[in-house]
């Protein structure tokens, strides 16, 4: 039977004070807009140490999102095994990713293809799959269409999965399991996903060849999948675990106590790892030439950067350190909050730069090009958010008749 004095201080959604969200949101869509705009730009000056770097920052904003959504999204799942009552609903829990997805994404998509006209999509099976987020399950098509989206179509299939991840843990802790119990199995399963990803990442390096253009579901579509990055949201699936288990009273391991104390030393530790990735991988971002064990344990690297950026977010005072009084600023907080609307916008108009050198319209300045695209994309994220996203997220938890979520999360 449960504990009811241990569960105590686990909230119905499982919710949890965490108002750094938002400015780890900001850090990562900031990396992934700097990586696009300085990849595309090649200055003079970006070579060496500081191209290598450079060259991570889109992976490694990929990697902070995908650990956060892991976090929020698994943390309600993980407070109602604990209490023991029923998982979020899944009817409103879908809706509500779809809504909070699809038509921003629908929008900078069409603006990408129609109005700018930086890709073409011909006939319905590809305006289905390009529409539909389905392009990571066509051998070749990842990167076609609104390049960044890629890493939406692995979003969405974790929303899909989660569901079936937690069932399956619950079904495996059985009807009423020790608190104890339900710690355990989550250990394992999030154990057990992590793995996954670490055996179909080495597939796609080691075995897996080149399918034909658009095959479906081929074996080489796999290393686009949510099965290759499963890793990285378990990060933030155990950050969830641990964030329950201090919820009920239980004492943390000693090493996450005592990084929880030192937020700052957290950010060291993930700069250094983020340097040797740049050191072992080099400028390259095409991976050409480099080989394929550091390919292997780079993807463990950006998930160990990102979970260390995360940590202070989730656990220690909220109130105290400079790293989290960084990530409550003002802008922090207004970046974070448009954070998607900059990931579907800024690309497109890091491309729309270069043409408006090359006919004329902007100086051939880089500084001048970064404040172009920079004021254009927070203005259109900003427009996406208060004018798409917004309404519809209020809509969305309206229709569904369900409560917020106690977290907000964003891709």
């Amino acid at each position: 039977m449960r504990d009811e004095a241990a569960t105590a201080g686990v909230g119905r959604g499982g919710g949890g004070r965490f108002p750094c969200f938002d400015g780890l949101r900001a850090v990562a869509a900031m990396c992934v807009l700097t990586f696009h705009f300085v990849g595309l730009s090649h200055p003079t000056w970006f070579r060496g140490n500081v191209e290598a770097l450079v060259a991570r920052l889109g992976g490694q904003g990929v990697g902070i999102f995908f650990v956060i959504s892991g976090f929020l999204l698994y943390r309600p799942f993980v407070a109602a095994a604990v209490r023991g009552v029923p998982s979020p609903t899944l009817w409103p829990f879908w809706f509500r990713r779809f809504v909070r997805i699809f038509p921003a994404y629908w929008i900078a998509l069409t603006a990408f293809v129609y109005f700018f006209g930086f890709a073409s999509i011909h006939g319905v099976a590809n305006f289905v799959t390009f529409y539909g987020l389905l392009q990571n399950y066509r051998a070749g098509y990842a990167l076609f269409g609104l390049g960044i989206a890629w890493t939406l179509v692995i979003e969405v299939s974790f929303y899909l999965a989660l569901p079936l991840i937690n069932q399956i843990a619950r079904s495996v802790t059985g009807v009423h399991a020790s608190v104890e119990r339900v710690f355990r199995v989550q250990f394992g399963m999030i154990a057990t996903l992590a793995a996954i990803g670490w055996a179909v990442r080495a597939l796609n390096i080691w075995v897996v060849k080149t399918a034909p253009l658009g095959t479906w579901l081929p074996l080489r579509a796999s290393g686009y999948s949510l099965f290759a990055y499963l890793d990285w949201f378990a990060i933030g699936m155990v950050f969830a675990v641990f964030s329950v288990s201090s919820a009920t009273g239980r004492v943390l391991p000693p090493v996450v106590a005592a990084l929880a104390r030192h937020a700052g030393a957290c950010w060291v530790i993930a700069v250094g790892v983020f340097a040797l990735q740049a050191r072992l991988v080099g400028p390259t971002v095409s991976m050409t030439g480099v080989s394929s064990s550091i390919q292997f344990l780079l993807q463990g690297l950006i998930g160990l950067t990102a979970g260390f950026v995360v940590f202070p977010a989730v656990f220690g005072d909220q109130d105290r350190s400079g790293v989290r009084r960084f990530l409550r600023t003002k802008p922090m907080i207004y970046l974070g909050g448009i954070s998607y609307g900059i990931y579907l916008w800024h690309y497109i108009f890091v491309v729309q730069s270069l043409e408006w050198v090359a006919n004329g319209t902007l100086p051939d300045i880089l500084f001048v090009r970064f404040l172009a695209v920079f004021a254009l994309t927070i203005a259109l994220a900003s427009a996406s958010f208060y004018v798409v996203e917004k309404p519809l997220i209020r809509w969305s938890q309206r229709i569904s008749r369900a409560r917020p979520m106690p977290d907000r999360t964003t891709v």
